[in-house]
């Protein structure tokens, strides 16, 4: 063959190689999202449709309600272990702005946690997931009426999430959701670790604080 011709045969070879490769990828389906994005959140609740919230885990507990477009602490104490560990006294002023951005930083994590995984519990006591005593409980009071609380008991088998369970009211066993067991993320009681760790470094019983309690 003519070296010419032998020259342009490649090229039209390679040429409709190219052209059947971007067709295909143009055909391809895309990636799966990650499993993450998938997650359904724990609670479909809206932060403007919270009225109070209030906070009991290791550290101690606090709670919180709205006031107009701000939020205010009602209550908030440390364990005395962990006052003894900390040590110290606050200095930041309690000022209604650090308190309300603290307070609406959980519950933007809190609104928009993701559920991992969900499963009946069937005959197993709640000791085998750690929420016959759970180790964190936030209870959130609707702007409409009634209560619903996330409690969050041990870690999962792989140490990878925390079993947690969500009821209507304030107290487990009082809804038709009880017997539903859920996994969440671990980085999800970090961020309630930030949230008094934040408080606690407020000066909560100035007079600043307490002017709008």
């Amino acid at each position: 063959m003519h070296p010419l011709r032998r020259a342009l045969l490649s090229l039209a070879i390679l040429l409709l190689a190219s052209l059947a490769t971007r067709q295909a990828i143009r055909q391809a389906k895309p990636p799966p999202p990650p499993p993450a994005s998938e997650n359904e959140s724990v609670l479909a609740l809206p932060i403007d449709e919270i009225e109070s919230v209030s906070v009991v885990a290791w550290q101690g507990a606090f709670a919180a309600r709205r006031s107009g477009e701000s939020w205010v602490i009602n209550f908030f104490q440390l364990n005395p272990g962990v006052l003894a560990t900390i040590g110290g006294e606050p200095e930041t002023p309690a000022t209604p702005e650090r308190i309300s951005a603290t307070v609406e930083d959980l519950l933007v994590e809190v609104v928009g946690l993701p559920r991992v995984d969900r499963f009946s519990r069937g005959e197993q006591p709640w000791s085998a997931f750690g929420l016959d005593q759970p180790t964190l409980s936030i209870s959130i009071q609707r702007v409409s009426g009634g209560a619903v609380t996330i409690e969050v008991g041990a870690s999962t088998s792989s140490a990878a999430g925390l079993y947690a369970r969500v009821v209507e009211g304030v107290q487990a066993g009082q809804g038709a959701q009880a017997d539903e067991v859920l996994t969440l993320g671990t980085l999800f009681r970090a961020q309630v670790d930030a949230a008094f760790w934040r408080l606690r470094g407020l000066k909560l019983n100035s007079p600043t604080a307490s002017a709008k309690t």
